[in-house]
């Protein structure tokens, strides 16, 4: 970054002694070029109790002392302050006043107050995170970004507090970016948030723990997290895609042993014949391979038949046809990198091709070609961000690359409508997206969203549907869904019984 870009930046916190995460924050802007500072002012440093209780968790449950919201170790304020910073990141609990300098602060849950934070995680949910942008001479800030975190674990505070400030780091991050070499950053329309009332931490304490008991006694009888894959054939206009909605006939689902379950199904017709595509993981072994299931014309399924199997995870093979070949992208999350296959055989013989992206832990890449251009869609777990709400895009002019990362990523933080849940589709001529809504738990539903931007400098999205499982499937959560042809798949999750 040129030296006029840099910026005198002071970080302004309620603590003499400064966590984790701000020490980190300090240090990421400054790998950016920008000189920090940090600096403290009389004030509530944190909720009664609160420290305890991560004690308490890390001794109870074995979390790792060296998270983002424990303070940080021989980490005294700096003494060499600037005389006038050009930008001040607020993070104290005081409503900001009429100053001479630019002011970056985050709320949580319209609330200057980071304890606000805390209630909401302390009621088992997570807080809607707004930065706001105080500019000299003008007495009402603007909304510049939002982030709606994903809870991995309810039961836990430590990590849900660690989610959420790792949300509001990477807003600050990518806002002072923008104001460093743009020198302007836009206004967003603000969003409803939730209302849900909070927990005390009294019955925070006594619910988490007889939840974990009961956690582990329902693990000794049942698989909590049992998917299936379902198909039909549709019929006149009754796709999810056309309709935004669950369809009045049924599914018929692939079978399954109990030993295992069948996840990310995608659709592929070749030569007059179609193949679910899906993950397959058996319990014992503890990881996923991708395996293959022909729809034969009398109506059944033909048996599966396996078509990877690598040293680490496999699972969401997007399989589709170009240039007069077949390709896959499987997800390779747990090996760092998306990599492109192609059928040497199909559907069961596959040849690596090329690594698109290396050294990233991305989920569910899913590819789509756009105005001329290739995109792929991705959540990623990086700096401390869940793959469960971060979604960050990639593009290139051909499909082996080179791949260049969106300036702008993580492009959305919301866990309700950012992980990709299969291949995009057009809609009246509109380009959409299918994504995991996550706010209740990892694919509790589906967002249907339709993309209003997609570009070098920006993207866009608005939801128009979210549709949970029906009572009557005996399912709490939705996960994906594709088309081809006349032929939608999904998959659901519910217990079954271990076998």
């Amino acid at each position: 970054m040129s030296e006029k870009n840099c910026l005198r930046i002071r970080l302004l916190l309620n603590a003499s002694a400064p966590r984790r995460w701000h020490i980190e924050l300090a240090d990421r802007l400054r790998r950016q070029g920008h000189s920090v500072d940090i600096a403290a002012e009389p004030g509530p440093t944190a909720p009664p109790g609160l420290q305890l209780l991560m004690q308490l968790e890390q001794t109870v449950y074995g979390l790792p002392p060296q998270h983002a919201t424990a303070t940080a170790p021989a980490s005294p304020l700096q003494v060499c302050f600037h005389a006038s910073p050009e930008l001040i990141i607020d993070l104290t609990s005081a409503q900001p006043e009429e100053g001479a300098s630019r002011r970056l602060k985050p709320f949580y849950d319209s609330q200057a107050s980071e304890a606000a934070a805390v209630e909401a995680l302390l009621g088992r949910r997570a807080p809607r995170i707004e930065l706001r942008l105080y500019e000299p001479g003008q007495g009402s800030p603007r909304l510049i970004a939002t982030a709606d975190p994903a809870l991995e674990n309810r039961d836990l505070f430590t990590p849900g507090f660690d989610a959420v400030v790792a949300c509001v780091a990477s807003l600050i991050t990518g806002a002072v970016k923008k104001l460093a070499t743009q020198g302007e950053i836009a206004t967003i329309e603000p969003t409803a948030a939730s209302n849900a009332p909070p927990a005390s931490a009294g019955i925070f304490a006594l619910t988490t723990l007889a939840h974990k008991v009961a956690n582990r006694l329902t693990r000794l009888a049942v698989h909590r997290e049992h998917f299936r894959v379902g198909w039909r054939r549709l019929k006149g206009g009754d796709a999810i895609a056309d309709t935004l909605a669950w369809p009045a006939g049924s599914y018929q689902y692939l079978p399954d042993d109990a030993k295992r379950y069948f996840a990310d199904p995608f659709i592929f017709t070749h030569e007059g014949r179609s193949f679910i595509f899906c993950e397959e993981y058996p319990y014992a072994a503890g990881k996923g391979v991708l395996t293959a299931f022909e729809l034969l014309a009398n109506g059944e399924v033909g048996p599966p038949r396996p078509v990877m199997e690598q040293a680490w995870h496999l699972s969401y093979p997007q399989v589709f046809a170009r240039d007069g070949e077949i390709w896959m992208i499987p997800e390779t999350c747990a090996a760092r990198r998306i990599e492109l296959y192609r059928a040497t055989g199909f559907p069961d013989s596959w040849v690596r091709e090329a690594v698109l992206i290396d050294d990233i832990r991305a989920a569910d890449a899913t590819l789509i070609e756009h105005e001329g251009r290739f995109w792929l869609f991705a959540t990623v777990a990086e700096d401390s961000l869940s793959d469960w709400d971060a979604l960050c895009l990639f593009y290139a002019d051909a499909l082996h690359g080179p791949w260049t990362a969106h300036p702008a990523n993580p492009v959305l933080i919301d866990a309700s409508a950012a992980r990709p849940a299969g291949a995009m589709f057009t809609r009246n001529g509109e380009l959409w997206r299918p994504a995991q809504d996550c706010s209740r738990g990892y694919g509790g539903g589906l967002a249907l969203c339709s993309v209003d931007r997609l570009d070098e400098e920006d993207f866009r999205q608005t939801v128009h549907a979210r549709l949970t499982p029906p009572l009557t499937w005996r399912a709490h959560g939705a996960h994906t869904l594709n088309r081809a042809g006349n032929i939608e798949v999904i998959d659901v999750v519910g217990s079954r019984w271990r076998r």
